[in-house]
């Protein structure tokens, strides 16, 4: 690519990137430095985060939150951590065998990861997956290095062994929390677990089948619908003091409020 000013754009960057004392490196890729040379030695090293390994290093806004955008903030250390998980699942080092794709994952992409599995922005999308040549028809495979996981029926049960309940997930590389939103935090980060609201099955070899999508997303007639926006603008009203939705099986629609 050229600049406006006939400078190559490579060269702009370069000289922005040599003002910024925290950027350690900047990667080309181009016709003369290839993506294969890149990846071609298998995973690289791992380094220790700058700064302080708490300290926020992305803020993602998804789409599929409770109908109000939150900032989901996630530290150096909790991208570490699933750098490293997603490294170890793609990597076997002791069999030597590797994923036969390869991809490059780069922020604020950091999302998209070459495996079959389940996660999402609050726990930095690291949380069940199938490992290199383990991956079996609608599992989303098995909790990821480091990562601790529970299905809890809805009285507060946890489901041991083969069974069906909401998906909790625990491990250094979940979200820190909602950005400037202790409430909204609270209410999913509970005792170091986060709450996500799916429903998963826990099969007999110990690999999970995702069975249900989030409470409060209803899908009425191809419209996705968050109940807590539809509760929320019910309580601007002056009338109403408390409000609560409920979705119900529909012929037509699929669901309905």
């Amino acid at each position: 690519m050229v600049a406006a000013d006939g400078v190559p754009s490579v060269e702009v960057i370069k000289a922005a990137v040599d003002k910024v004392p925290t950027c350690r490196d900047l990667i080309v890729i181009d016709d003369e430095n290839p993506l294969s040379e890149l990846t071609a030695d298998g995973p690289g090293t791992v380094t220790s985060p700058p700064g302080h390994a708490r300290d926020a290093a992305v803020i993602t806004f998804p789409h599929r939150d409770l109908g109000t955008p939150k900032g989901v903030v996630l530290s150096h250390a909790a991208m570490l951590h699933n750098a490293a998980a997603v490294t170890a699942m793609l990597y076997d080092e002791s069999s030597d065998q590797r994923h036969p794709d390869v991809h490059l994952v780069v922020v604020p992409l950091f999302h998209v990861v070459a495996l079959e599995g389940f996660g999402h922005s609050e726990t930095g999308m690291v949380g069940l997956h199938a490992r290199v040549g383990d991956a079996k028809p609608q599992s989303v495979g098995s909790p990821a290095p480091g990562t601790q996981v529970r299905l809890v029926t809805s009285d507060g049960t946890e489901v041991v062994g083969p069974g069906e309940g909401e998906l909790w997930i625990r491990g250094p590389g979940l979200m820190s929390g909602y950005l400037h939103d202790a409430q909204a935090s609270a209410a999913v980060l509970r005792d170091g677990w986060h709450h996500t609201g799916n429903t998963a099955h826990r099969e007999v070899d110990g690999h999970f089948v995702m069975v249900g999508r989030p409470t409060h997303v209803v899908m009425r007639g191809g419209h996705v619908i968050y109940r807590r926006a539809l509760e929320e603008a019910l309580l601007t009203h002056p009338a109403i003091s408390a409000a609560k939705s409920v979705a119900m099986p529909d012929a037509r629609l699929g669901e309905e409020l």
